[in-house]
């Protein structure tokens, strides 16, 4: 309610107005307070009409109105409305109107479309630009002359020397040249194909090329970035290798969106006076090794006044670096050669020397200097990470490397990092940004019930968890992303509540069964925000009698392979196993293992929304063999058992088999062939030939994302027309198609616009 004190004011004005004498017998009479209370009443609705009446004059301006009325707004300006289900596109696309047609066809336009109407990042190419071609004088001065990163002018021969070029092409930032491709895309979803070094693509239409007079692609990263702060890395390899993932596992580095103008996350430029092209390591996508280690240099007259402090550094020796003065160096080997051809080469190039000339010259146009530490960064001794003069990128696949006057070197595809010389001199922390489809499962995005709570514990710095700190009612706060151990079982619980911070993705592990047992009946106990898992077989058991336990934005490890390497080592799949009497069992934005009950163990109602569960090995990924089971927009990594099931926009990618199916429905969903399900209304049947997903294995960025390869009824097969499983909500292909028809309306005439996912 607003805080407008409207109540009060018209309560007190009715007051004023009524005669002293009545005022005074209300206070005698045998009910005292009876008239005051009727005007306060009525003080109450007036409020009401007033505040209808205020907010009439905000639903004048779109950046105000309610959402009834930005259709009738765009109407006043012939805007062709979006979906109903995309009112973030709808009210944008009105209140740009103006600026979408005075700006029609105009690369900016068409970018800003993928961002105000699909919500997604993008880069918008076109195709004549990549064609092989011969310069002639109406090209611009410019045209012709490599640029920092690409090497290939426009339409000329690529330059085979830079590796860089290899691992962009296809992409948005393809620089070679390619002869024209006549033919309309087909517009049939093709399977992705897997990349050394490169996170799977996709093409939404057709593995068509992408270059042609008459082509514009829009490129998509559908993919959201979330960053983690002040994560505590796993040991790998000895004393100097690690995992930037605290369970161990391989997860792919992705890059935070830094773009001055267009993008999403980063946008701080006014539009169209400063809009450029995006650079490759300013989009949301994954970081690519040869980004990282971009490296270009300029020994500007700022860059000498930095180094004039240096030891050693005379005014004789800073005139001999300005013979290089205004030279864009491209990598630090050739820096290195530079300066190690002036007549005091012997000293520039000594390691202190030359990282100090590293760190001074760096320009903030490449990778590496907008990357670190943005995306990435690594704290040896606390607090500041160490810098982008120390790190070298590089390939971590055995462990072994050489990057000499460098201190660390990263493996940003494999989420991996290692110290050169000695062991690091502190405890190591790390921050670095991962993908992800939605916010599902444990991670750093807003919370709003967690952040509504007030804590009574709160727990800092990692360590052990101790009885004291997991009481049996209170709410126990985690307030960073560290690593810790759980201590004992609590056995007491009444009134618990286990939470991370708001913004915070801690990762709770143990070495033995955890196991949170009720200490009176119809206990209750709240799980949120916390990632728990381990490296042995272990689970999370509920004993006793609960009213209400409820997990929510948590990780509970589904397990699977810690690498992408051949015989990688597997991380076991965390059960949560019900001993005990549950009345309600909720899972909410969650990801977990294997889910059953043990014994005389009952879940009277299990409820599950926008989750994803996973099965360990043949066993079933829910086995609930009593009670009501409730799944709405579910992702079912395995197998289904369950009593009497209530099931919408689900996803089984395995056989569901259910006991009573005389009650109950199964609507808008999938399952594997051979399920026994109650009632399936506008519901497909899974041979198990169909690629259903982008990745199954936790820590991929595209971990239960439904594929584009997969059929359509998986794709767009919910009530809403969006797909089916965990990311239902989301409403991905609604935005998706909302972007087709606004660039079929802005893109210029007789081009032929098709979509690419990036990610």
């Amino acid at each position: 309610m607003a805080n407008d004190a409207y109540e009060v004011y018209f309560a007190e004005k009715l007051w004023e107005l009524t005669p002293a004498v009545y005022r005074d017998e209300d206070g005698r009479g045998d009910h005292p307070g009876t008239l005051r209370g009727l005007y306060e009443v009525v003080a109450r609705e007036a409020a009401k009409l007033r505040r209808a009446q205020d907010h009439l004059w905000d639903d004048a301006f779109i950046e105000l109105c309610d959402d009834w009325a930005v259709p009738y707004i765009g109407d006043l300006l012939g805007a062709r409305m979006l979906s109903a289900l995309n009112p973030r596109g709808n009210r944008i696309l009105v209140a740009k109107a103006i600026h979408y047609r005075r700006r029609s066809g105009t690369r900016l336009v068409l970018e800003q479309l993928i961002t105000d109407i699909a919500g997604h990042e993008g880069i918008v190419t076109e195709g004549f630009r990549r064609l092989a071609r011969a310069w002639h004088r109406l090209d611009p001065a410019d045209a012709v002359a490599p640029g920092p990163v690409n090497p290939t002018p426009p339409g000329g021969l690529a330059d085979l020397r830079s590796p860089r070029l290899l691992d962009l092409a296809g992409g948005p930032f393809d620089g070679f040249a390619y002869r024209p491709d006549v033919r309309r895309p087909a517009g049939l979803p093709v399977p992705g194909q897997p990349h050394a070094t490169r996170a799977p693509l996709e093409r939404l239409e057709g593995a068509l090329a992408v270059a042609g007079i008459r082509k514009i692609g829009f490129h998509l990263y559908r993919l959201r970035t979330f960053l983690m702060r002040g994560v505590d890395p796993s040991a790998a390899d000895g004393t100097t290798g690690f995992r930037f993932d605290p369970s161990g596992r391989d997860v792919p580095l992705f890059q935070r969106s830094t773009r001055l103008s267009g993008g999403s996350e980063g946008l701080a430029g006014t539009g169209f006076p400063d809009w450029r092209e995006a650079a490759a390591w300013e989009v949301p996508g994954p970081m690519l090794c040869r980004i990282l280690g971009h490296e270009d240099y300029i020994l500007s007259e700022a860059a000498l006044a930095v180094l004039a402090s240096a030891p050693g550094m005379t005014p004789a020796r800073l005139d001999q670096l300005r013979r290089l003065r205004g030279e864009r160096i491209a990598g630090s080997g050739r820096l290195e050669r530079a300066v190690g051809l002036l007549p005091d080469g012997a000293f520039f190039t000594q390691a202190t020397t030359l990282a100090r000339i590293r760190g001074a010259a760096l320009v903030a146009d490449c990778g590496k200097a907008v990357l670190i530490p943005v995306s990435v960064a690594v704290v040896e001794m606390p607090p500041e990470p160490l810098p982008s003069e120390a790190i070298a990128a590089g390939v971590l696949q055995p462990w072994t490397t050489i990057a000499p006057g460098r201190r660390l070197v990263i493996d940003p595809e494999r989420g991996r990092f290692r110290f050169l010389g000695a062991d690091p001199a502190g405890p190591v922390s790390v921050s670095y940004a991962v993908g992800a489809p939605g916010p599902i499962g444990a991670g750093p995005y807003p919370r709003p019930d967690a952040a509504a709570r007030s804590p009574t514990i709160t727990v800092l710095n990692g360590g052990t968890i101790t009885a004291a700190q997991l009481p049996a009612d209170g709410v126990v706060e985690i307030a960073d992303s560290r690593t810790y151990e759980i201590g004992p079982s609590q056995t007491t619980v009444r009134d618990l509540v286990f939470q991370a911070r708001e913004g915070e993705r801690p990762y709770v592990t143990g070495a033995r069964n955890w196991v949170l047992q009720s200490g009176i009946n119809n206990a209750l106990l709240v799980l949120d925000g916390i990632w728990f898992g381990s490296d042995v077989a272990i689970s999370l058991r509920l004993r006793g009698s609960y009213r209400r336990v409820r997990i929510a934005n948590a990780t509970i490890d589904p397990g699977g392979a810690a690498t992408r390497d051949p015989g990688a080592p597997t991380l076991p799949n965390i059960h949560i196993v019900v001993s005990g009497e549950v009345d309600r069992l909720e899972i909410d934005h969650a990801i977990l293992g294997r889910l059953s009950t043990f014994g005389n163990g009952q879940v009277n109602r299990l409820v599950i929304r926008d989750s994803i569960v996973q099965a360990d090995g043949g066993t079933p990924a829910i086995a609930m063999p009593s009670g009501e089971t409730i799944l709405e927009r579910v992702t079912v990594l395995g197998d289904v058992e369950v009593h009497r099931l209530y099931a919408t926009e689900t996803l089984i990618a395995g056989i569901g088999t259910v006991r009573d199916t005389q009650s109950g429905c199964f609507r808008f969903g999938a399952y594997g062939t051979g399920s026994r399900l109650p009632r399936p209304y506008q519901s497909h049947a899974l041979t198990g030939n169909e690629s259903l997903f982008t990745s199954t294995r936790f820590g991929e960025p595209g971990y239960a994302q439904v594929s584009l390869a997969a059929p359509r009824f998986v794709r767009t097969g919910a009530e809403h027309g969006s797909e089916i499983g965990a990311f239902s909500a989301l409403n991905g292909p609604i935005r998706l198609e909302g972007l087709r028809q606004k660039a079929a309306e802005y893109t210029p005439f007789g081009l032929l616009p098709f979509f690419i996912a990036e990610t």
